[in-house]
């Protein structure tokens, strides 16, 4: 707190240099142990806050900042501050309320493991009319409608037919997995 030499009123408020009544501006104060005073005699005093003309607290800065943040006190809301007898709005705390921006985390690495083409290869030849191969690489639509084709049509050898071409025309020609990464 510091008094306005022009019009003799008390400002609560270390951070503005201007008198909050007359807007005379503050007269620059050189003794420092005197600042280091004050400073510890803030840090120590709560703060009021006047909910429904009824005087609540004391809360420290820590308390009114989660009240803050829930919404439970405003701009609007008046405080005073322990051993200070003027009441005022909590803005003229705000910059004491507001949380500093968080840092934003750090971009997260994905490492994927790569399909291997020899296995899918291996796959193909062995259960390719179950397109087990296909489930492998991710294209899990195709080895679906060649596993529907070999239940529904292999009884009748057509079915195998179908799946086993395409399975060969698959294992020849494929070289990516669903994702577009390469096979290796």
């Amino acid at each position: 707190m510091w008094k306005c030499q022009k019009c003799n009123a008390t400002c609560g408020n270390d951070d503005f240099d201007t008198c909050w009544e007359c807007g005379a501006k503050r007269a620059i104060d050189y003794n420092i142990l005197e600042h280091i005073a004050q400073a510890e005699e803030k840090a120590k005093g709560g703060y009021y806050i006047l909910e429904q003309e009824e005087a609540k607290g004391p809360f420290t800065i820590g308390q009114l900042r989660s009240m803050w943040s829930t919404g439970s006190i405003t701009m609007k809301t008046m405080h005073c501050q322990e051993g200070d007898e003027q009441w005022r709005p909590l803005s003229g705390i705000l910059h004491l309320l507001e949380t500093t921006p968080s840092v934003a985390p750090a971009p997260v690495l994905v490492v994927r493991a790569t399909k291997s083409r020899g296995v899918y290869i291996i796959l193909g030849l062995f259960f390719g009319c179950l397109g087990i191969h296909n489930f492998y690489a991710g294209h899990y639509r195709r080895g679906a409608a060649k596993l529907i084709i070999t239940i529904v049509l292999g009884w009748a050898i057509i079915g195998l037919v179908i799946t086993v071409l395409w399975s060969l025309i698959e294992i020849i020609s494929e070289t990516q997995d669903a994702d577009g990464q390469r096979m290796t």
